[in-house]
């Protein structure tokens, strides 16, 4: 048991080494778009502007979405959407994360009537700095890329990250291994039960009880 319990304690020790303490920014952002993305449609416009009012500030619309003449009927705001990986912003404590958008336009719009937004949303530490708010939207700023664009992609994993997991594994299964070795009902025992003579043959055969009668 004391095995068992040693275990737990380092796979909960390590699986929090691996977690970050806060939602990665570029994770946050992406919800806030989609879930402005999904307003667009009259089923979802309650729910979606809930959800994105948890993660930015719905009023960002209107920087993100073309026009209200422009866009398509009943549809999702935005046909794509990407971001980037998140980088330090000028003031302290804030992050800006590069984001590429298709705008979904009517099928009235104008031919040629641009569709794409290249931007980057800011974001400020929320909940007690355990997540991330989008608060204003602004032009990129120098060597702000998504991955399409060439850009690093968003939520890679450290190389530390990757040996822990690996520490994980290894300390899993070396567990089970002990617990298999420590069992009492190990296969291999079972194997040297002895016959039961009172038990009856399947194929009919006289057994050491009819003997015995």
């Amino acid at each position: 048991m004391r095995r068992i319990v040693l275990l737990v304690v380092v796979a909960s020790v390590a699986l929090g080494a691996c977690s970050t303490e806060r939602d990665r920014a570029a994770g946050v952002t992406e919800r806030f778009l989609q879930a402005l993305s999904d307003s667009g449609r009259h089923g979802l416009i309650e729910s979606a502007t809930e959800r994105a009012a948890e993660h930015g500030d719905t009023a960002l619309a209107i920087d993100l979405a073309a026009p209200i003449e422009l866009r398509a009927e009943d549809e999702r705001l935005f046909r794509d959407l990407e971001v980037g990986a998140p980088r330090p912003a000028e003031r302290g404590g804030d992050v800006r994360v590069p984001l590429r958008l298709t705008q979904r336009l009517s099928s009235d719009a104008p031919e040629g009537t641009p569709d794409e937004v290249r931007a980057s949303a800011v974001l400020e530490p929320a909940a007690g700095g355990a997540s991330w708010y989008v608060v204003a939207i602004e032009p990129r700023a120098e060597g702000e890329r998504v991955p399409s664009e060439g850009g690093a992609r968003p939520a890679t994993a450290e190389v530390g990250h990757w040996m822990w997991g690996a520490a994980i594994a290894a300390l899993m299964t070396l567990g089970s291994v002990i617990l298999i070795e420590a069992s009492p009902l190990r296969m291999t025992g079972l194997h040297h039960l002895p016959p039961d003579p009172t038990a009856e043959d399947p194929t009919g055969h006289p057994t050491t009880r009819d003997a015995l009668d």
